[in-house]
Order: structure tokens, then C-alpha cells, then sequence
């Protein structure tokens, strides 16, 4: 179809063929309508569109330009970055190497010390063994004086027989003392007889209180009954009086005549079997009926 329109055919007319009433409308266009229509025969138009088509690639191509150009600046600020960031990186790298020929440095001055000090532990190990050897001279001499002092010590064996006849007469006093500790052992037994005794009573006295208790727990249940029952007596009394008041009423709407008698009669025949009937002329407060 471009092919075509390339040559001159146009695309709204294939066949060439002139409608009716097309050459007078051609007559009466204006000149802008007879330069499209020019145009259109002509087949410039498809110029025009791919010239609008190559417009629209043109600005799609300038915008992807710019952002490319936008990605190139981010591509390049992260590599000055990065290259900040190695710069930094060697600084470290120097100031790690010229610390660890620092550390290096402390640690041999550490091992020139410490080689002091073995050197000064073993001229104090030479001074121990010779006060060793002092020491051993030392013990000679104390050897002599423990000579000396075993003979002190027959003598201190014979302070010792004085002694003995002192010990056999505190031996009778200690005696004397079992014997009375003895005694006070008794007492401390009889008062833990007593103790339990009164533990015991304790027990006995905590066992009636259960049992009591029991007992009142019981008392109460059985009152709780009783109340239960006076609240339905109560409740019968009340019926009752209301009975009585509606006993009363009646009286009241009650005349003489054949109407008081037919109510009369009427109240009779209500009243339950067995009753006795009130022999006052007047309304029976226990049975509610006329007396005859």
C-alpha cells in the first residue's frame, strides 16, 4: 500500500473512478481544500505522515538520549565515589601497616621485658637456695634447743603427777554436777509430759469447736427452712386478707331483700363441705359466709 501511494495512487480512491457530483464539489472548494485534495492525489500525505512518524522517533530518540546521558552522570558520580572510596581505601591500608609495625615494635618491647624478668626470677632463685642453706642451719640450732626443751619437759611431766591429784578431785565435783544435771533432766521431761498433755487437751478443744461449728452450720440451715416457711405462711396470710377484703366488698354491694338472701345462699353453697357456720348475724371472718 505505501508502494502504491509512493507512486501516486491514492489510498480514499484505488479505482480512479469520479463520483457523481464530485466535479462540481471541486469547482466550489476553496483553495486550502483544493491544496489537500492536491495533496492527496499527489500522495504526499503519506510523506507528511512518515515525516510525523520520523518526528516521533526523532523525540523518542532525544528523550532516551537524556536518559542515557542521565545514567552516564550517575554511572560517573558513583565512580568518583568509588574512587573516594580506594583513596580511603589506601590511607587505611597505610595506616593498618604503620600500625602493625607499631604493634610490632610494643611486642618486642614487651619480649626484651619479659626476658628481664625471667633474668631476675632466676637471681631470686639463686637467693631462695641460699637462704635455704640459712635455713638449715637454722633448723641445727633449733634441733639443740629442742634438746633443752625436752628436759623442760621432765619437769612439766612432774608438775603433771600435781596436776593428776588435782584433776581426781574435780572429777568428784563433775560428779556431783551429772548428778544434778541429771535431776534437771527429770524436770524438762515432766514439763514435756505436760506439754503434750495440754496439746492433746489443745486438740480435743479445736475438735468440739469443729463439732460445734457443725452443729451451728446445721442450726442455720434449718433456720433458712424456717424462714422459708413463715415467708410462705406470709404469703398464704396475705391471700387470705385479700379474700377478706373481697368478702367485705361484696357485703358492702350486698342489699336486703330477695338479692341479699340469694347472696347468702349463694356463699353457702360455696362454703367447703364440714365447715360449721357462724351462728352471729353476721359475716364470718375465718369462713367468709353469712351466718344462718
Amino acid at each position: 500500500m505505501n508502494l502504491l501511494e509512493s507512486a501516486g495512487f491514492s489510498r480514499a480512491n484505488p479505482y480512479y473512478v469520479v463520483q457523481q457530483g464530485k466535479i462540481q464539489e471541486m469547482a466550489r472548494m476553496t483553495p486550502a481544500q483544493r491544496l489537500e485534495l492536491l495533496k492527496e492525489v499527489g500522495g504526499t500525505k503519506v510523506y507528511e505522515e512518515r515525516r510525523r512518524d520520523s518526528i516521533k522517533i526523532m523525540d523518542e530518540t532525544e528523550g532516551r538520549r537524556l536518559q542515557i546521558e542521565e545514567y552516564v552522570t550517575s554511572i560517573e558520580e558513583k565512580l568518583n565515589e568509588l574512587n573516594a572510596e580506594r583513596a580511603e581505601l589506601e590511607a587505611y591500608q597505610a595506616l593498618d601497616k604503620q600500625q602493625r609495625g607499631i604493634e610490632y615494635a610494643l611486642l618486642d618491647r614487651e619480649l626484651t621485658a619479659a626476658r628481664q624478668e625471667l633474668a631476675q626470677v632466676e637471681e631470686d632463685r639463686s637467693k631462695l637456695q641460699a637462704e635455704t642453706a640459712e635455713a638449715r642451719e637454722s633448723m641445727q640450732d633449733a634441733q639443740a634447743e629442742l634438746a633443752e626443751k625436752e628436759s623442760a619437759i621432765a619437769e612439766a611431766r612432774a608438775q603433771q603427777t600435781a596436776y593428776t591429784k588435782q584433776k581426781k578431785a574435780l572429777s568428784t565435783e563433775r560428779q556431783a554436777a551429772l548428778q544434778a544435771k541429771a535431776k534437771a533432766e527429770a524436770d524438762v521431761a515432766e514439763a514435756q509430759a505436760a506439754q503434750e498433755s495440754a496439746e492433746y487437751t489443745c486438740k480435743c478443744a479445736q475438735q468440739e469447736l469443729q463439732r460445734l461449728q457443725e452443729e451451728v452450720a446445721t442450726t442455720q440451715q434449718q433456720l433458712d427452712a424456717a424462714k422459708q416457711q413463715l415467708q410462705q405462711r406470709t404469703a398464704a396470710e396475705k391471700d387470705i386478707a385479700n379474700q377478706l377484703e373481697d368478702a367485705k366488698a361484696q357485703l358492702q354491694v350486698c342489699t336486703t331483700g330477695d338479692k341479699g338472701l340469694s347472696l347468702m345462699t349463694s356463699a353457702l353453697r360455696m362454703q367447703p363441705p364440714g365447715m360449721s357456720h357462724c351462728t352471729e348475724p353476721f359475716v364470718c371472718l375465718a369462713c367468709s359466709c353469712w351466718a344462718e
